[in-house]
């Protein structure tokens, strides 16, 4: 077991903390104006995500490794700017195969009339201020609270226990990644995400670089929100372009695959 872990991270303790961090997000998320006379915000959701996250990572980490170093315990490793640029290719080009899961789970548990009137009104985006919000939740609190949780420290303890295996740390911070989320709907879409991004993770050593594939799909998933378009609004893609980004998404995935093992995770014993 590597140095930052003083007491191994199982996949029952993986699942513990991620059903933690549901419940505290309930409440905060409650606490912040999540309540049925207060009209949602997105903002506040992202906070309350976000705070959620790194609040049972910070209580893990004082029970798993309250000595070990938080670069190895977030597995930052030491990425390469071909690893971004992948990541980026990776993040893009897997919008058009996720937009369609969704929508095919969308047809399997369609919304209830209070759930799309609620998501209405938390992805209003009819002011530059609206938008902004939705932009800084999109790009920066979901893949940043998201990644450093599941890919971060999940992965990172359990690939400690597997002796630095991927396929246990991949599988369970997919499907715990995919339950956070709480919702029948989301979780053949988050499955599939969360393996991808698991890959990025395994194979670049480094969650700053599937946080950037996380962040890169986001952005565009969101672009029809940020111009201003209705909740429901997706981007309309041809067949030449979805079969175009799949294979660049592919592609990048191979050269991750390809490079892993030339970054590694930076031990030490200091926070």
């Amino acid at each position: 077991m590597s140095s930052a872990y003083q007491r191994e991270l199982t996949p029952i303790a993986a699942a513990g903390w991620s059903t933690a961090v549901v419940v505290a997000f309930i409440v905060l998320h409650a606490l912040s104006g999540g309540r049925e006379d207060v009209a949602p915000d997105v903002l506040s959701f992202g906070l309350a995500m976000a705070v959620a996250h790194f609040g049972i990572a910070f209580v893990a980490i004082r029970v798993h490794a309250p000595e070990g170093s938080l670069r190895v315990i977030f597995g930052l490793g030491s990425p390469k700017t071909l690893d971004f640029c992948a990541a980026i290719a990776v993040g893009v080009g897997i919008v058009p195969l996720i937009d369609r899961l969704d929508t095919l789970a969308a047809r399997r548990f369609p919304q209830t009339a209070s759930e799309a009137a609620a998501n209405a009104l938390m992805f209003a985006n009819g002011t530059p201020g609206q938008r902004l919000k939705i932009g800084v939740v999109s790009v920066l609190l979901f893949p940043l609270a998201q990644e450093l949780f599941f890919r971060g420290l999940i992965f990172s303890g359990l690939s400690s226990r597997s002796s630095g295996r991927s396929l246990v740390p991949v599988v369970v911070s997919t499907i715990a990644f995919a339950l956070s989320w709480v919702s029948p709907r989301a979780i053949i879409p988050m499955v599939a995400f969360g393996l991808v991004l698991g890959c990025v993770r395994a194979w670049s050593q480094s969650v700053a670089v599937s946080m950037v594939a996380h962040a890169s799909y986001l952005l565009i998933a969101a672009l029809p929100l940020l111009q201003g378009k209705a909740q429901e609004a997706s981007i309309a893609f041809s067949l030449r372009q979805i079969v175009a980004m799949t294979i660049a998404a592919v592609l990048a995935l191979a050269v991750l695959w390809m490079r892993r093992g030339s970054t590694s995770v930076e031990d030490g014993s200091a926070h």
